[in-house]
């Protein structure tokens, strides 16, 4: 059955900061939507806000500007960004993690339909009507278990490929010496 995105999630929008708040330390992490791209740049907050205003371990996520798409949070409590939805599914018609990969299916199609020109953003509005299709709970279960179980494996196999290449960089380091008037490696015996 077709459904929109209202009728089974409520799309919670982060806080907007002024550069004064954005502290170097603090209490907690302020994610950006940067955060999730590589960018390993953190401002802090020791703010006490409203209890919505957090993200925890296992939030649904959405980042609505610059970088789209569904984020499952994977870390300590900390205050998502303005650009970012909390996604708060209602369990009883959607399974969390069927929603977050509907989510990141759809979100390509959804680009072609976005607001702005100095940054391109989906508003909450537009996202809250969109529609897609939601099979039964069942269903989504069997499926959200299979995606999870393979996101499972993909995340294993890229830290023994990242181990592997780190091993691969020490073992040419200790068969190869710099020399240095040349500016070449030289392969020992």
């Amino acid at each position: 059955m077709l459904v929109k995105l209202k009728d089974i999630a409520t799309f919670i929008n982060g806080r907007a900061y002024l550069m004064p708040e954005l502290q170097n330390a603090g209490k907690y992490r302020i994610v950006r939507v940067g955060n999730f791209s590589g960018k390993d740049e953190w401002f802090y907050s020791d703010m006490e806000l409203d209890p919505e205003k957090y993200c925890e371990k296992g939030d649904l996520l959405y980042k609505w500007a610059c970088n789209f798409g569904p984020e499952i949070w994977k870390e300590e409590k900390a205050i998502y960004h303005y650009h970012i939805w909390k996604v708060i599914p209602d369990e009883s018609k959607v399974n969390k993690f069927y929603l977050y990969y509907k989510l990141a299916f759809m979100t390509p199609y959804w680009l072609s339909s976005t607001n702005g020109s100095t940054m391109v953003h989906i508003t909450k509005e537009i996202m809250e009507n969109k529609t897609i299709e939601l099979p039964n709970i069942d269903t989504q279960n069997k499926i959200a278990k299979i995606l999870t179980r393979l996101d499972t494996q993909i995340e294993r196999n890229e830290t023994i490929v990242k181990r592997l290449q780190v091993l691969a960089l020490r073992a040419f380091d200790y068969y190869s010496t710099l020399d240095r008037e040349s500016n070449s490696v030289i392969l020992k015996d």
